[in-house]
């Protein structure tokens, strides 16, 4: 019998102050209760963490975070025999507040009570609004680390607002789908925000299909059962967001349970209105909470989690729940089963509850030929070259083999005035080094790729690109021989033996070589990685695979917006300065809406 197993966490509030010296003995308790929890409901295939990663949401306190919690928690979890994958919302706490004192106009609105119904339509516009720019500046470290850390499912589709997501999680033959909003996007400044926050049901469409007017619905029914989760629950939206918004997004029976944290307890709810489906609310406890209350200050301090699973049987899937919680007495800290919360069985979970879902569709065969992963969304901004000047300069990238990949959309071909190395996506600015460029003489290989030492040796792909539309391209050199990749397709590997490709480590440029040769057109998620299989190329183009999960060297995603520096989403601190006329650009590639290629 197939099962989905998770721990469900939140609101750690890793940094808060008086927590290091107090995390020991909890950490201690938690493993342990995970080496009995596991008996019963492993192995767990994921880790759903709803917020409150941090405390004030900077990147110290993200590093630390992962260093002194998520690796020892994962390293356990592996020798209790389970290796999930993470799957995270963003909480209050898990952003940078801005300054409120001098607050911009798009501030004002924001932290306005009813501003959020007023700045909807621009807010989920393309290209992005001036609140797009307030709110990606607040969530900029969660952003950056949930990018790279390794910890995270693979196959994530990126939703319109930070930290927002959806991943299809295969279970033998059948497919769970996991939805993660964003519902804290508006707490950017203290106080109470009971019943103020609000979603909107373009952030459920665009987390699921990559398009806030997508069809998040049908992605739905392309999986057996389906879970929600966000930071807040229903009660901290304001009235249009509960009894409009809330029903478009989670409908009794689309989701088998909708989770959340930011209360500090456990809480399970379930309501059907008129005999019809359930929907079901689980409040997780705080992992770590210490509150301090009264005069003279009274120490509070929760500590919980749970474990949820569903079996699928012949019949129909049933879930169980499994709340925890720590208590303290003479003997320390010890985990147990949470019966304030709800009712339990023996083994300290809930009866069985049988799933009632709505029937599903099934899925599509090039879902299925790419391992049943999804679609990934792609950035907000691609970066524009002007094919005169323009360039992007980067620190040395000392690597003896490299595979290349980016999205690219030329504005011109079988141009004569790039000659010899042509038209250059990347290159060493002196001999040396490789870069890839199009061929662009004019002549018969004009608009193929190319490999080259500049000045040295060079390789061409048998197939070339002539039209102005986004393409995706890729070239993977193991320091024997270079493949091609084009829209997922491979070409013949190209013999380099016999010419010299020997690696030396220079500075590169994106976009031009020298002074007289000139990308023009938009580049978008620039990439270099150790390598580049045929099946990771075509899911790099279909957008089924995220170039982060790789293990880039470097990754350049051009979703700053504005400004003179790109930062390297690999963590490899390689930021690229840009140079003359160089601009970011809401033309961006939208996968699987193109003819030919991976599929």
């Amino acid at each position: 019998m197939a099962k989905l197993s998770w721990l469900h966490l939140t609101d750690l509030h890793y940094g808060l102050s008086g927590q290091a010296p107090l995390w020991p003995n909890v950490k201690q308790a938690f493993f342990d209760d995970l080496g009995r929890m596991h008996g019963r409901t492993g192995p767990w295939q994921l880790v759903l963490f709803s917020g409150d990663l941090v405390q004030q949401g900077s990147e110290y306190e993200y590093q630390r975070m992962e260093e002194q919690v998520l690796a020892p928690l994962w390293e356990h979890m592996k020798r209790l025999g389970s290796e999930p994958h993470l799957l995270a919302v963003p909480g209050n706490h898990d952003l940078v507040r801005p300054d409120v004192r001098r607050p911009t106009a798009a501030l004002r609105m924001l932290l306005h009570k009813e501003g959020f119904w007023e700045i909807a339509d621009e807010l989920f516009s393309s290209p992005p609004s001036e609140y797009s720019v307030v709110i990606d500046k607040a969530f900029a470290a969660y952003a950056n680390w949930w990018q790279k850390t390794p910890f995270r499912h693979p196959n994530i589709t990126r939703g319109i607002l930070p930290g927002e997501f959806s991943v299809t999680v295969d279970q033998e033959d059948l497919s769970v789908g996991v939805v993660g909003l964003n519902t804290t996007v508006l707490q950017l400044a203290g106080g109470d925000y009971k019943g103020r926050l609000a979603w909107d049901v373009r952030q459920f469409h665009a987390a699921c299909t990559g398009e806030p007017h997508g069809d998040g619905p049908e992605w739905v029914r392309e999986h057996r059962v389906c879970l929600l989760m966000t930071h807040q629950g229903p009660d901290w939206l304001d009235d249009r967001s509960n009894n409009t918004v809330y029903s478009e997004i989670n409908p009794a029976g689309r989701f088998a349970v909708h989770l959340f944290g930011h209360m500090h307890e456990n809480v399970v709810r379930s309501s059907s209105v008129g005999g019809g489906r359930t929907v079901r609310h689980w409040q997780g406890n705080s992992l770590f909470s210490l509150e301090k209350f009264g005069d003279p200050p009274k120490e509070e301090r929760r500590h919980g989690y749970s474990v949820g699973t569903i079996e699928f049987s012949s019949k129909s899937p049933t879930l169980r729940h499994w709340p925890r919680k720590a208590i303290r007495d003479a003997n320390g800290w010890r985990f147990e089963p949470d019966t304030e919360s709800c009712v339990l069985k023996t083994d300290g979970g809930t009866a069985k509850a049988q799933l009632l879902l709505q029937s599903q569709k099934p899925s599509s065969k090039g879902r299925q030929s790419l391992g049943a992963k999804q679609r990934l969304s792609l950035s907000r901004y691609s970066l524009m070259f002007d094919g005169s000047s323009g360039h992007m300069v980067i620190g040395n990238l000392d690597h003896k083999i490299f595979a290349f990949a980016c999205w690219v959309k030329r504005e011109r071909s079988r141009d004569r005035s790039c000659d010899g190395d042509g038209e250059p996506l990347i290159h060493s600015t002196t001999v040396g080094g490789l870069g890839v460029a199009f061929k662009s003489d004019g002549k018969e290989d004009s608009d193929k790729l190319l490999l080259s030492k500049i000045g040295v040796s060079e390789v061409l792909s048998t197939r070339g690109i002539t039209d102005k539309e986004w393409h995706h391209v890729a070239v993977n050199f193991d320091g024997a021989s270079a493949t091609f990749y084009i829209d997922g397709v491979a070409d013949s590997p190209q013999d380099c033996t016999k010419k010299d490709f020997r690696f030396e480590g220079r500075a590169y440029t994106i976009g031009s070589v020298g002074n007289t040769r000139h990308f023009k057109g938009n580049l978008d998620d620039v990439g270099i990685f150790p390598s580049l299989s045929a099946e990771q190329a075509k899911g790099l183009y279909a957008g089924t695979l995220d170039p982060a999960s790789l293990s880039p060297f470097a990754l350049w995603r051009f979703e700053e917006g504005s400004g003179t520096l790109a930062a390297d989403s690999s963590g490899n601190s390689h930021t690229g300065t840009l140079h003359d006329d160089v601009k970011y650009s809401p033309d961006v590639p939208v996968p699987l809406k193109r003819k030919g290629g991976g599929e």
